[in-house]
């Protein structure tokens, strides 16, 4: 990653954290439905401070993988971490009824976000199969 910006989850991260129950509040939105009136597009990010997700609305809070994966640890008290070893290689872990789990790499992981994310998708996946 090139800015210092933190990254926001994807549309798709975005729409199955919501199902999953996350609640923190965002500044970013993702849009869920095209509203021509208010300029909004699907899957395009908009500003709303302090936007919560809710059950009746159509939108999705646009967290930044690092705050989607804090809910995890303190919201599902799923442990997770993303590491890195001397010649460039990302680790991923989470631990879920007191088991460590590593997730597989094949080969280097080009960044730190990137290997944020798709850790971030595993959790997802994974709580997931559980509902």
């Amino acid at each position: 990653m090139k800015t210092k910006e933190l990254q926001p989850v994807t549309f798709e991260q975005a729409k199955s954290l919501k199902k999953l129950g996350f609640d923190y509040a965002t500044d970013l939105v993702y849009a869920s439905e095209t509203d021509f009136h208010n300029q909004t597009q699907a899957g395009k990010v908009y500003y709303s401070r302090n936007f919560k997700n809710s059950k009746n609305g159509c939108d999705c809070a646009a967290p930044t993988v690092a705050l989607a994966l804090k809910w995890f640890r303190d919201g599902k008290k799923i442990a997770n971490a993303v590491s890195i070893d001397d010649f460039g290689y990302y680790s991923r872990y989470f631990i879920l009824d007191n088991t460590l789990y590593e997730m597989a790499t094949h080969g280097q992981i080009e960044s730190y976000e990137v290997a944020a994310s798709r850790l971030l998708d595993e959790l997802i996946t994974i709580l997931e199969l559980e509902v």
